[in-house]
């Protein structure tokens, strides 16, 4: 769970005593799950935060899971902001402040309006998958086998990251396979 100084740096601007019921508010909900029950300043700087917090909660609690992709965990954690947006907002209402559409946004966005679309977790090939797509690449007699066992030796890593499309690698592997033409003669790269 992340806590980030943008949390504390706005409580610190709050009256003393909005001071005390936002980071009381904020310890219960991040530690306890507790829904805060924040009047005047400290509800309009918690209903800030709340989606980054939710979001934060949802991803802490996947990792204690083993992780979730992190498209379904976000989608889950849009929900869920959603509708805890939507309870505050009508408490908001309930104490004669009205809240800004635009703060209940759960969706992040990246500044030219397109929201971000989570990759798919990286799934290993089997052996047959490689040798298919490699032989749809022109290349029949390509070794999968010593694909699949070289990355399966090296925890499936292209040099220090991990791999993130395996048929990419395949391409990278079948063109470096190629004979390549020399003045005016094919060489191996691998004599």
């Amino acid at each position: 769970m992340n806590i980030f100084d943008s949390y504390i740096y706005a409580g610190q601007q709050l009256t003393p005593r909005d001071k005390e019921q936002y980071y009381t508010a904020l310890v219960e909900f991040i530690a306890y799950d507790f829904e805060p029950k924040l009047k005047g300043a400290a509800l309009a700087v918690f209903t800030a935060i709340r989606p980054s917090l939710e979001l934060s909660k949802q991803r802490a609690n996947s990792g204690r899971k083993g992780g979730t992709s992190r498209s379904k965990a976000e989608a889950e954690g849009a929900v869920a902001t959603k509708q805890n947006a939507n309870k505050t907002e009508a408490s908001g209402e309930a104490n004669g402040q009205a809240m800004s559409k635009s703060m209940s946004k759960s969706k992040e966005e990246s500044p030219n309006g397109d929201s971000k679309k989570a990759r798919p977790r990286f799934v290993k090939p089997t052996e047959e998958q490689v040798s298919d797509y490699a032989a749809e690449l022109g290349n029949p007699t390509f070794d999968a086998a010593h694909f699949i066992d070289y990355y399966e030796s090296n925890g499936w890593k292209v040099g220090r990251n991990p791999m993130k499309d395996w048929k990419a690698t395949v391409r990278n592997w079948v063109r470096k396979d190629a004979p390549q033409m020399k003045g005016g003669e094919y060489h191996a790269e691998y004599d």
